[in-house]
């Protein structure tokens, strides 16, 4: 029926079709607050009340206190990009961070990162991917600011295969190549967050890399 149509048109255009029904992003969660009263599931209410609360009192985004693991002064603009993605966290919220080159935005997700591991109860390893070309620089920049971050580089011929090796990392480090190759059992572990260094590696939606991204089981989600 039209009245059909015009009350579902626009969540149509921006949902996800998948085999087990429609997802729509949680940006556009007021789509889905129209609906409110025919929600069945009370989690998926619980989390629409809570997100409508927390934007109806929002008045700014939190200063939180740079991790005692990370042994670095942070300038100005790096603190507010830390703050920024712990208000994204709190909001459940993806994100793009999009500073220019040179201005430190490995050092802010590694910042936020560490902070995340401190304040959430369920422990799972966070997951970055990158280019072969910026591994090493992760890598770097883990010992040079937060050198008690246990972290793991899943990459290369002599890799470890299976998920026991990437569990027991605070973070894994990996690249696109390598996650196209084993994603059959990658996509079985739960990510806390999921980085995706030079995302523009996933701008063609029929590429193998864009759709093994999308398999990755991750509560959060950042690009750059």
């Amino acid at each position: 029926p039209e009245e059909w149509l015009n009350q579902y048109r626009t969540m149509l255009s921006l949902a996800k079709f998948e085999k087990t029904g429609m997802k729509v992003s949680k940006h556009h969660f007021s789509l889905i607050d129209e609906l409110y009263q025919q929600i069945d599931d009370m989690s998926v209410r619980q989390e629409l009340d809570e997100k409508r609360e927390k934007l109806k009192n929002f008045n700014n985004i939190t200063q939180i206190t740079i991790p005692k693991g990370v042994q670095a002064e942070l300038r100005p603009y790096q603190e507010a990009g830390v703050n920024w993605l712990n208000f994204l966290n709190e909001f459940k919220f993806g994100g793009c961070l999009a500073d220019d080159m040179g201005l430190g935005k490995t050092l802010q997700a590694l910042t936020f990162l560490q902070h995340y591991k401190s304040i959430e109860t369920e422990k799972r390893p966070s997951l970055v991917v990158c280019p072969n070309t910026l591994v090493f620089n992760w890598e770097n920049e883990i010992k040079k600011f937060c050198p008690d971050m246990k972290y793991t580089i899943h990459h290369g011929q002599q890799r470890r295969l299976g998920p026991e090796n990437l569990m027991k990392a605070d973070l894994v480090i990996t690249t696109y190549g390598t996650l196209r190759s084993d994603i059959e059992w990658i996509k079985d572990i739960a990510f806390g967050y999921t980085v995706l260094d030079e995302s523009q590696a996933i701008k063609n939606p029929e590429a193998k890399i864009t759709k093994a991204v999308n398999l990755i089981q991750t509560k959060h989600k950042l690009i750059s």
